[in-house]
């Protein structure tokens, strides 16, 4: 209901959308990806793609295959030109009222918390599990499989190491 979707949108199967949403130019919806209410989606980002996610064989590297999905919570923000990858053995999820900027990668598996403002050009590895009310400013590095508490900021072009405090 009230949903816009604008051309040259690809929705694959098994897609849900809410209502009052903004879907522009360019965006394709992966399969299975859950699209909340009141969520906007800008030009030529990619929801629930297959995660980098490979086995070393002898000679090649063996793509895994991921059996989870993408969900964004109500009143969530996608800048143009974003991945969010499907997860692997779970839903890739970006918490309600959430906001990312252009140019954002969110890897496999990774549960972001409510109310979290992601800047341009962050990339966020597979499992990182990301509390509500975090701030990552621009070209914010965050390796795999760490845990960011609830409240913690992170200044341009930073990288943790491990899991950071909330309130830090």
């Amino acid at each position: 209901k009230n949903t816009v979707i604008h051309p040259n949108v690809s929705i694959g199967h098994h897609v849900v959308i809410g209502d009052n949403c903004m879907i522009h130019a360019g965006v394709v919806l992966m399969d299975g990806t859950i699209v909340g209410n009141n969520v906007v989606i800008q030009a030529n980002s990619t929801i629930g793609t297959h995660a980098f996610y490979y086995k070393k064989k002898e000679t090649i590297y063996d793509r895994m295959l991921a059996c989870g999905n993408v969900i964004l919570e109500d009143n969530v923000e996608i800048g143009s030109l974003c991945s969010i990858d499907a997860g692997v053995t779970a839903s890739t999820i970006i918490g309600e009222g959430s906001k990312l900027d252009k140019q954002v990668h969110v890897g496999h598996d990774t549960p972001t918390g409510k109310k979290c403002l992601v800047a341009a050009q962050v990339g966020i590895g597979g499992c990182v599990n990301i509390k509500d009310d975090v701030i990552l400013w621009g070209q914010v590095g965050v390796p795999a499989n760490i845990t960011i508490g609830e409240g913690a900021v992170f200044l341009g072009q930073s990288a943790p190491s491990k899991d950071v405090e909330g309130g830090k």
